[in-house]
Parts: C-alpha cells; sequence; structure tokens
C-alpha cells in the first residue's frame, strides 16, 4: 500500500533538514556553554554557586533527554 504522507518539495526538504541540524546542535550549544561558564568562574577563581549549578545541571539534563527523545542512541 502507498503510504498517506504527502510528497514534500525540494524548499520543504530542505527546510526540515535545517530544522533537524538545529535540534541536534542545541545539547551541544548547551554543552559547550556550560563548559565556557566554568571556565569563566575558574579564570576568576570563584566558585559557582549551588543554584546556578542546579540550573545548569537541569539544561543539560533536558537537552539530553529531547535529543534522545528525537534521535535516540545515534545523536
Amino acid at each position: 500500500m502507498k503510504s498517506n504522507k504527502p510528497t514534500l518539495t525540494p524548499f520543504e526538504k530542505a527546510e526540515a533538514s535545517r530544522t533537524e541540524g538545529m535540534q541536534r546542535i542545541a545539547g551541544t550549544i548547551i554543552a559547550s556553554s556550560w563548559i565556557a561558564r566554568i571556565r569563566e568562574l575558574r579564570n576568576a577563581k570563584i566558585r559557582m554557586t549551588a543554584v546556578e549549578r542546579s540550573q545548569w545541571d537541569a539544561a543539560i539534563q533536558l537537552a539530553a533527554t529531547k535529543q534522545f527523545e528525537r534521535f535516540g542512541y545515534d545523536a
């Protein structure tokens, strides 16, 4: 049987590809921002507050969860 999925135009395929690419790199951007923040604090010889650490942990956990939900283990 034929599937009921509509055929996408080349422009729609390109848009879908860009959207998927942005979703894939979102977790990487969060992780690199976290590393940059840790380096800033280390250079200033300041410890990260517990509140800030818990906020970073929640953001990274959410990004990892969403990444796995969308792409599975191959992400």
